[in-house]
């Protein structure tokens, strides 16, 4: 029996790989060894007694997953491919290859007894077929082995990039895509096999994945219809490990799941490699630019750029096998929290009539070495980490400069988050240094021989480097500590002070000890008890300096798992300790990390697209406050963007523009919000219900935290500012078409219905089987009228579970 991925944990995949799908030495010298016989048949026997002229093989290459390295234990098929003298050009493959496949199959018939092996030949359906496929069986094998042998023009020079009149004549002579990609064998083997060993082992990963889960849905499909070859998903695993880690030792839970949200995202894929074609010469590049201009997804063959893999394919069902898969076992950590995606952007974004920014990794081996071009991309994050070629179409006209977020159009907001605002490789990797050191000073140093009893229980990340959600080059840390001395909320009240006191002496005692490359700066506080530190950590070896928060909290919650839910008792202790406010969130961070880290990546781009345009719009309005008024925090924002995408379709590819507009249409009605969700607290329990309904008859705008109840986000604050800059946003190019109409915004409810008496209340979710179960969403306002809903009109919402208060 097949072992199941899908009841793996994500923390033993490695080793799953290793027992499960990694050929053993045997098989692979058995699967050898019949291949080294029907390459031995094919070069001097196959055409020995054809009348003259006689027809050569002039080598035969060894492709697919043996060719690779990348096949599964026990999958024993390997392509070979015939290169043959009678083939003068691309098209006496075509017009030959029919007869050529018959003289193979009758030698092989031919010489199977006396070369002690037998074959079973398939018949092929097509008329003018391109391959012979056969099952191999001999005494000396355990199983036998499956072949598929394609004759093919030897159309390359050997050991040399291709020159672009091979394409050019190669464009000039397909009249269907791909069709003879089998000429480009061996760069397409080349390709892959030159990859890191854990790369492959993604690549069987995922090609186990599809075989034990994908091949069934074929018998979903009509006349005509087909899914996606495993080539494709190959080739994303490539893309994901370049684009998103290039690190030898990454995880393989990560490079799945990311795999995953690529596939999830296929309607906006665009995706090629400039290794053996580009954009240099006129004819060439014409033809490049006028396949990126076609229907996503396109994944284009770095070997043969006629080919679009998968195109025209059911991709939708691949994409709903990937959405299961998700929220599997092998995409699960420990604590039941889903395993996040590196941050790979799937789409590319036209720049002008011809222009295209198309972005891969540089290829680490010789075989992807740099070549000469016309253009690289304007993603310079890359070039930092280390010498690059991009995988980028040129941009005709100049460069533009740099705009600001008012200045991009709606269509090129994707193309602008992954320019400027997601951060790159280097950037990432100082600030998990920086972290790390931090982290090692307070598990290990912080109270050391210092006189006093605490202990670091936990040290949690939080904020955006938390979530996912960080903005390029802005580097600040939040990190929660939890004390062994807290034993409850009041006391974190009384012991705050000195617990943060207690951590500055040791920081500044402990100055050497970080580092001797390292700069410490601690910011005095302004508050009689402070519920923060705040210092900056320098370094020589890092571009810029890093701002750290460190909070102290009470342990509240314990051991998360997945599946996990506050005990309501948990809340009640919360409210009975009279907070002010939210002042007790730090001791919930788990749950407010959690809350957005199982969230699409597409709308964790969202977020990071809210958040710029809060710190370069918005903040600026704070020279109209006065004494203690305050503006919003991001997290309102944040918890906004979430809301938005949630009640506005919950399409993992959504239009950034619109959904960007949804959250700005939001804050303009701020003052009709009452947003909050049940994942962790609900209104089972009479005490903590009772409370959720005094909260939520507050005045508006209400943003409960879907981590702790007390707090309302941005209560008090200066919504009308905030609203004042998102009504001027919206006459901005990010919001208009390139026809100058207006993005509209989704059609997501302000209030709900009020029904009964005036204390009664109907509270509407979707449907139980949530697509993101993590942000299970609640919404509730009163009024005694039908909700008002923005946007133009939308279909109906599915049958909803109520919740009568």
């Amino acid at each position: 029996m097949a072992p199941d991925l899908y009841e793996t944990p994500a923390r033993k995949l490695d080793k799953f790989i290793f027992d499960a799908l990694q050929p053993d030495s045997t098989f692979l010298r058995q699967a050898g060894q019949a291949i080294d016989t029907i390459c031995e048949f094919l070069k001097r026997n196959c055409f020995a007694d054809r009348p003259p002229p006689r027809i050569k093989v002039l080598k035969v290459v060894k492709g697919g997953s043996l060719g690779k390295g990348t096949s599964l234990k026990s999958s024993s098929d390997a392509d070979l491919v015939v290169f043959l003298s009678c083939f003068k050009g691309y098209d006496d493959q075509e017009t030959n290859r029919a007869g050529i496949i018959k003289e193979i199959e009758r030698m092989l018939e031919k010489c199977q007894q006396q070369r002690h092996f037998e074959v079973f030949i398939e018949q092929s359906r097509w008329p003018n077929p391109r391959v012979l496929s056969f099952m191999m069986s001999s005494k000396t094998l355990n199983e036998s082995i499956e072949f598929d042998v394609l004759p093919a023009y030897n159309a390359l020079s050997s050991g040399a990039k291709p020159p672009s009149q091979v394409y050019k004549e190669l464009i000039q002579s397909c009249s269907r895509g791909g069709e003879f990609s089998t000429c480009f064998t061996e760069l397409q083997r080349d390709f892959v096999v030159d990859r890191r060993t854990k790369v492959k082992s993604l690549i069987r990963l995922v090609k186990y994945w599809y075989k034990q889960h994908i091949r069934p849905y074929k018998e979903y499909l009509g006349k005509g219809e087909s899914l996606p070859p495993q080539y494709a998903l190959e080739l994303l695993s490539v893309y994901a490990w370049e684009q998103g880690s290039r690190d030898r030792a990454f995880d393989m839970a990560e490079g799945f799941r990311t795999v995953l949200e690529l596939i999830r995202q296929y309607k906006q894929l665009c995706v090629y490699w400039t290794i053996n074609y580009n954009f240099a010469d006129e004819v060439l590049g014409g033809f490049l630019h006028h396949q990126l201009q076609k229907a996503r997804p396109i994944i284009l063959d770095p070997a043969d750029p006629t080919g679009i893999v998968g195109e025209g394919s059911r991709w939708d069902l691949v994409a709903q096998e990937a959405e299961c898969c998700c929220h599997q076992q092998c995409c699960m950590d420990l604590y039941g929290v889903p395993v996040q995606p590196w941050d790979v952007s799937p789409e590319q974004t036209p720049k002008g009539s011809r222009g295209f920014e198309i972005h891969t990794g540089a290829q680490e081996h010789p075989v992807s070495a740099p070549q000469p071009g016309p253009a690289s991309t304007s993603n310079e994050a890359m070039a930092v980490q280390q010498p690059s070629f991009c995988t980028a179409a040129p941009v005709v006209s100049s460069p533009a400069p740099v705009m600001g977020l008012y200045q991009t159009a709606a269509e090129e907001l994707d193309t602008f988050i992954s320019n400027d605002l997601q951060p790159n490789r280097v950037f990432k990797n100082q600030v998990s240094t920086a972290i790390h050191i931090i982290f090692l000073f307070l598990t290990q140093n912080c109270f050391r021989n210092s006189g006093s009893a605490m202990r670091v229980l936990k040290v949690v990340k939080a904020g955006s480097s938390g979530k996912g959600t960080a903005l390029k080059d802005v580097s600040d840390v939040d990190l929660v500590v939890f004390v062994s001395s807290i034993t409850d909320f009041r006391a974190l009240k009384a012991e705050r002070k000195k617990i943060i006191a207690e951590i500055q002496t040791r920081l500044e005692e402990c100055r050497e000890s970080l580092g001797k490359d390292l700069e410490l700066s601690i910011k005095k506080t302004k508050w009689e008890n402070p519920r923060v530190l705040t210092f900056t950590l320098k370094s020589n070896t890092m571009d810029e300096h890093i701002d750290f928060d460190v909070l102290p909290a009470f342990d509240a919650l314990g051991q998360l798992y997945r599946g996990y839910k506050p005990d309501p008792q948990v809340y009640i202790r919360l409210m009975e300790s009279d907070p002010e406010g939210s002042e007790f969130s730090p001791c919930f961070t788990e749950l407010q990390r959690n809350f957005v880290m199982a969230l699409p990546t597409k709308l964790k781009s969202l977020i990071r697209l809210v958040k710029r345009w809060y710190k370069q719009y918005v903040l600026p309005h704070k020279r109209k406050l006065r004494g203690k008024e305050s503006l919003p925090p991001q997290y309102a924002l944040e918890l906004l963007s979430v809301y938005a995408w949630e009640r506005g379709g919950r399409d993992p590819a959504f239009n950034m523009a619109e959904g960007f507009r949804t959250v700005l249409e939001l804050i303009r009605q701020h003052a009709k919000l009452c947003v909050f969700w049940t994942i962790n607290y609900g209104f089972a329990n009479e005490t903590l219900g009772s409370y959720l309904k005094s909260q939520l008859r507050k005045s508006r705008p209400i943003i409960l935290d879907p981590a702790d109840p007390t707090g309302i986000v941005g209560q008090g604050s200066r919504w009308d500012l905030v609203a004042e800059e998102a009504e001027l946003c919206c006459a901005q190019q990010c919001c208009r078409k390139r026809n100058g109409a207006a993005v509209q915004p989704w059609n997501v409810p302000l209030q709900q219905t009020q029904i009964a008496a005036e204390s009664d209340f109907v509270l509407h979710s979707r449907t139980a089987n949530e697509e993101y179960p993590i942000t299970e969403n609640r919404m509730f306002a009163p009024g005694g009228h039908a909700a008002p809903a923005m946007g133009p009109a939308h279909p109906a919402e599915q049958e909803s579970d109520c919740t009568l208060l």
